[in-house]
């Protein structure tokens, strides 16, 4: 929980972690690669992230863990805008979705799916995803995230006559939880 609100204090616990690895059992391991390959992604590190990552996908009977690794290297191919790859990747984490039940982690792969059909112009699937990330979050974060990608999708594929209530409910709700980052990307789309 702290790797985005309290960076450097998980920067730290993964530093503590590290000088006794040799200690934690081979799940705990996986987990803690797992750790340091999204912490890589987070400082921008993309190459690391692949490398530190592919291992966790070819080698771990976590589905979960497996899944979030391709989430997060997903994640890291779209910003990088390696679209092909992250393709690739995107279909084999949407293969792995409904064996996962864990509920962060399936927010996750939504995220990243909606994220990269939006980003690519297919903004049909990227309304889909994010539906489906609303429908299964029970609000916060996610369903802040989840409308601003619904909300993107539909005024990037430029159907819409006018900017409805939903615009600023979606505002509303995204700066009530001070995601402000997600509130100002929907304010965007009403100013254009």
């Amino acid at each position: 929980s702290l790797k985005a609100s309290d960076n450097s204090k998980f920067v730290s616990l993964l530093e503590s972690l590290d000088t006794s690895a040799d200690k934690l059992s081979p799940s705990q391991l996986e987990y803690f690669r797992y750790l340091q390959g999204w912490q890589a992604a987070y400082n921008g590190n993309y190459n690391e992230v692949i490398r530190t990552l592919n291992p966790i996908i070819a080698e771990s009977k976590d589905v979960t863990l497996r899944f979030r690794a391709y989430a997060t290297i997903t994640n890291v191919l779209a910003i990088s805008s390696q679209h092909e790859e992250a393709y690739s990747r995107l279909g084999q984490l949407i293969d792995l979705l409904p064996q996962v039940v864990d509920k962060a982690a399936r927010e996750q792969g939504l995220i990243v799916a909606a994220l990269l059909y939006n980003q690519v112009g297919q903004y049909d699937l990227g309304l889909q995803y994010a539906d489906l990330l609303i429908e299964g979050s029970q609000g916060g974060r996610s369903a802040c995230i989840g409308k601003q990608l619904r909300l993107e999708a539909l005024h990037k594929r430029a159907k819409l006559k006018e900017i409805g209530p939903e615009f600023q409910v979606a505002i509303d709700e995204c700066e009530n939880l001070h995601e402000f980052l997600y509130a100002n990307l929907i304010m965007t789309y009403v100013a254009e």
